[in-house]
């Protein structure tokens, strides 16, 4: 799509019944980007749907995990549209929460803001040596947008 930025690819492996749902936007630090909160939204449609399922990893690409919304991205700079997309994730992150699978964020690098609610949303967080998990909302005199 025009002006997409990053996206969420999910694999699912029907043989041993885990699905890899993996953030890709690696020049913003896996932002997730107004398309990418689509993209998740329609990932989580899918995996409330696989019959074959017992388990999901949740990782970002390229040794971070997730640094919360693309504050950069034009789609979210209105009121308007940043509430809009703060109640699909919201709702996204509740879908995720109530998943009949195992749920698990393999933490790589930063899982910062809205990363960290993501991360809080699995039922497991796995951090690799170094990684590291901050609610950085307080600091920036905002709550936590996503429900975490």
């Amino acid at each position: 799509a025009h002006g997409r930025v990053g996206r969420v690819s999910l694999a699912l492996d029907a043989a041993s019944g885990i699905a890899r749902l993996v953030l890709r936007n690696r020049p913003h630090a896996n932002a997730l980007s107004s398309s990418m909160m689509v993209d998740l939204s329609e990932a989580i449609d899918r995996l409330e749907q696989w019959d074959a399922g017992a388990a999901v990893v949740l990782s970002g690409e390229g040794g971070t995990f997730c640094a919360g919304a693309a504050l950069n991205d034009g789609a979210l700079s209105s009121a308007e549209m940043g509430a809009l997309f703060s109640g699909l994730m919201s709702e996204s992150l509740t879908r995720l929460r109530r998943l009949p699978l195992v749920s698990v964020a393999a933490i790589d690098g930063a899982a910062i803001g809205g990363g960290a609610e993501l991360a809080t949303a699995t039922d497991w967080r796995l951090l690799a040596p170094g990684a590291r998990v901050q609610f950085v909302q307080a600091r920036m005199g905002v709550s936590t947008g996503w429900g975490g």
